[in-house]
């Protein structure tokens, strides 16, 4: 008895199998972030590099040609079906019993940001600064010195000057009205209502004051900035922006964000 070298390769073949693989890593890696999970990706795409890259619509159609999965192919089936529901943009029908499916992992926070920003943007017209280091702690230090990078900043078209900071926290969660700052004269609806104080994390409102004051300084501005502090709202009663004061003189809001499909992105921010 001998040994004997037996080589072969699945992903030289430029077949319709392989054609389905690599457009759906391509579809994959044009749109995800994580580093290792591109990487895996790079890699895949190089093993199919003899296989023609055709588009999507070209993939969906090669479905079609593969009318069986011989031995070498059998165990590239579910990962198969799965690119096929992947380019289809179909999910997996849950029953009992096991299911093999993909899910995708969002950063939803990050999400959450850049919907904030384009909402201010179409809301007052103006740029908007996000996530730009305008202000430092210990500015005195050549070096060590800690950037401050609040989420949003800008000037209206009043002169106004807004620093912002989306929180995909739920401030409202179960609630029909949004939260506010404000005694309610029916006391059944006051005991329904969120009050702002009680859910309003410490370290929010302090980051926001902190980043007025860097501001009013650097500035030499006589008035803080005003503060928005921006939430997700799906609730079906008013959504309405509620102000007080903060401990430095900055006009604090509390903003709902309606997460609502609208033709007017502005819409979904409530009159400041």
């Amino acid at each position: 008895m001998d040994t004997v070298a037996s080589m072969w390769d699945e992903f030289s073949p430029n077949n319709a199998l392989n054609q389905v693989l690599r457009c759906a890593c391509r579809w994959l890696r044009d749109r995800i972030r994580g580093v290792q999970t591109r990487w895996l990706l790079t890699d895949c795409l190089e093993l199919l590099d003899g296989v023609d890259d055709i588009s999507v619509m070209g993939a969906l159609h090669s479905v079609g040609k593969i009318t069986h999965f011989d031995r070498t192919a059998e165990r590239f089936r579910l990962t198969f079906e799965l690119a096929v529901r992947l380019l289809s943009q179909t999910g997996h029908a849950l029953q009992t019993g096991s299911a093999e499916t993909f899910v995708f992992l969002m950063d939803m926070n990050a999400l959450f940001e850049r919907y904030a920003h384009a909402v201010l943007e179409a809301a007052f017209r103006v740029p908007v600064r996000s996530q730009a280091p305008v202000w430092h702690l210990l500015a005195h230090l050549a070096r060590g010195r800690i950037a401050q990078r609040p989420d949003f900043s800008l000037t209206d078209t009043a002169g106004t000057r807004w620093i912002g900071d989306a929180k995909y926290r739920h401030l409202a969660r179960g609630q029909t009205a949004a939260l506010t700052f404000e005694g309610i004269a029916d006391a059944e609806t006051d005991r329904n209502t969120p009050r702002a104080g009680s859910l309003l994390s410490p370290d929010d409102v302090r980051q926001l004051t902190v980043h007025a004051e860097l501001d009013r300084r650097k500035g030499s501005a006589s008035e803080p900035a005003h503060l928005l502090l921006l939430y997700p709202f799906v609730g079906t009663g008013t959504g309405r922006i509620s102000r007080t004061l903060a401990w430095n003189g900055s006009v604090l809001c509390l903003a709902p964000l309606r997460l609502t499909p609208t033709i007017r992105l502005a819409d979904n921010l409530p009159p400041l």
